[in-house]
């Protein structure tokens, strides 16, 4: 949300450009998701359950905004586009919300990587080089890259839906793997 914050800033101050109402659904929605999933930590909680929830929760979200996105044309200023921006910005609410929530150890904040790239520095300056931790640092950094090449080739070259069918699937699918694997079940300790 960080950047909607700023673009907010720029919006507001007549920056060509820049929707102030797209900004402001977007932030409002991301915090409706992020509340809705507190509220709905008092009713699951086993951790594992959650997050299978969540997550799945989260894939039925971006294949909504990738229906809505094949179903209409998805413009700056229409009601597709903001329904979009909606379902998303939910979605990424309510997972960091529950990834706060269950405490996981990511080495790399859901929204941002400047966390990532200031450990990966420092790693490296206090003479640690190439350690699991800098190993992990660098496949976030690189797959968060490779997915945002992926989702901009297809967006580009095909349209708005298909970046978000793509991410709702991958996400379906690992939710789906997760859920059935014996490790899952580390997240009820």
């Amino acid at each position: 949300m960080t950047g909607n914050i700023l673009l907010l800033g720029l919006a507001t101050a007549g920056a060509s450009g820049f929707s102030t109402s797209a900004c402001l659904v977007s932030v409002g929605a991301f915090l409706a998701g992020a509340g809705v999933a507190g509220w709905l930590d008092r009713d699951l909680r086993a951790s594992r359950r959650r997050f299978i929830a969540e997550i799945g929760g989260e894939g039925v979200l971006i294949a909504a905004a990738a229906t809505v996105a094949f179903t209409v044309v998805v413009k700056p200023a229409s009601l597709g586009a903001y329904v979009t921006i909606g379902l998303l910005a939910f979605a990424m609410g309510a997972r960091n919300d529950t990834i706060g929530r269950l405490a996981i150890q990511t080495n790399l904040t859901t929204t941002t990587l400047t966390a990532a790239l200031t450990g990966l520095a420092s790693d490296f300056a206090l003479g640690g080089g190439f350690s699991v931790l800098a190993s992990r640092r660098l496949t976030s950094l690189f797959s968060l890259l490779a997915g945002a090449l992926l989702g901009a080739t297809l967006y580009l070259h095909h349209s708005t839906a298909l970046p978000l069918a793509v991410a709702a699937a991958v996400e379906l699918a690992s939710v789906t793997v997760f859920a059935r694997t014996p490790g899952s079940h580390i997240l009820d300790r």
